[in-house]
């Protein structure tokens, strides 16, 4: 949606694959993701190489599931469907993502959605709660959890694991994919991430790596110089004098 036209506007969609270490996040790569209609030309005219969101995400855990150490995958609720789950235990991976509450599950040998599930019915001050169950065939356990919103507010939204953890340990287990939010919103706001005008997918594609190389170093040096965040560390950057000396001398900062 472009706030000035006020409108929507042709846009391109990214799955990115990210590591999270110690809270600090590290973009690995991505893949451009699209509608299953094309609406540039024909409107409605199917697109011939459209691929899905969990398409994607199975190519990008595929290509890296055995170059980089990780301990589980943390996906949101748009990838929790049969096919990435078939995927999933199929590579014996372990994993967490948001569910549905509408999605119908079941628990104790009753089939319900997970709304209405009494296993996971919060009571008085309780804020999580965990049940072993089965979803799609396949064997899980599901956890309610009640938080907090900035506004205020109450929300409560529901997880799906294959791991062997507390309620309290699920929630924190996914909450640790919050660090990859974070990433995005600093390489929106302070990187460029989405400024690019490029029509050459290549341009793109090289625009938004740099975006993540710039991120991955300004996250290392983040943590050598204990600075509370990415921002923070872009902003003392900016501000200093040898990065000033830097650009008004070097060549191809003045290309």
């Amino acid at each position: 949606y472009d706030s000035v036209l006020k409108d929507s506007t042709p846009g391109l969609f990214l799955s990115v694959c990210a590591l999270v270490v110690g809270g600090n996040s590290f973009p690995i790569d991505f893949s451009f993701w699209k509608n299953a209609t094309d609406k540039i030309g024909w409107k409605g005219k199917r697109n011939k190489n459209f691929k899905s969101k969990v398409d994607q995400a199975i190519e990008l855990i595929t290509a890296y599931k055995d170059l980089i150490l990780f301990d589980y995958v943390a996906m949101d609720g748009a990838y929790s469907s049969e096919k990435m789950l078939e995927f999933l235990y199929s590579k014996k991976l372990d994993y967490t993502m948001r569910i549905s509450c509408d999605r119908v599950v079941v628990i104790n040998k009753k089939q319900m959605k997970l709304k209405y599930q009494p296993a996971l019915k919060l009571i008085r001050n309780e804020r999580c709660k965990s049940a072993s169950g089965h979803y799609k065939g396949h064997a899980c356990t599901f956890t309610v959890n009640k938080r907090k919103m900035k506004s205020g507010r109450w929300e409560v939204v529901f997880i799906i694991s294959n791991m062997k953890l507390s309620a309290k340990e699920h929630v924190i287990a996914y909450a640790r994919r919050w660090a990859i939010e974070k990433m995005f919103r600093s390489m929106k706001q302070y990187l460029g991430l989405k400024d690019c005008q490029m029509i050459s997918s290549l341009k793109q594609r090289l625009h938004i790596f740099n975006v993540f190389l710039a991120y991955s170093i300004a996250t290392v040096e983040k943590i050598a110089n204990k600075k509370k965040s990415v921002e923070e560390m872009l902003k003392f950057w900016r501000n200093s004098k040898l990065v000033q000396k830097f650009c008004q001398t070097n060549d191809s900062a003045e290309a």
